[in-house]
């Protein structure tokens, strides 16, 4: 008896529609990170903009089935930092 890949899933995971946990925790890895990448523009770009890099990336390589979101992140992470990091340079304020 051989089971369809859905069917295990809706079995393993309680229904067909449901997200699975380590989803759910790429999701909140990719808004936190998606946060961090904005504050990095008015804050310290060098602390706050790269930490918000490294979570996006650990949310792209947990949630692989949300690639959108977690491209996303990656791509606000690092345009956040970018121009945190030309922000302070032209206002003269520190980096990190």
């Amino acid at each position: 008896m051989s089971v369809s890949r859905e069917e295990y899933r809706a079995q393993e995971y309680g229904g067909p529609g449901r997200a699975v946990a380590s989803q759910v925790v790429a999701g909140y890895l990719a808004a936190l990170a998606i946060f961090g990448g904005l504050a990095a523009i008015v804050y310290y770009p060098g602390r706050i903009g790269l930490a918000a890099i490294v979570i996006a990336f650990v949310a792209a390589a947990i949630g692989r089935t949300i690639s959108r979101l977690t491209a996303l992140a990656v791509a606000v992470a690092t345009l956040g930092w970018l121009a945190g990091m030309i922000v302070c340079v032209f206002l003269d304020r520190p980096l990190f």
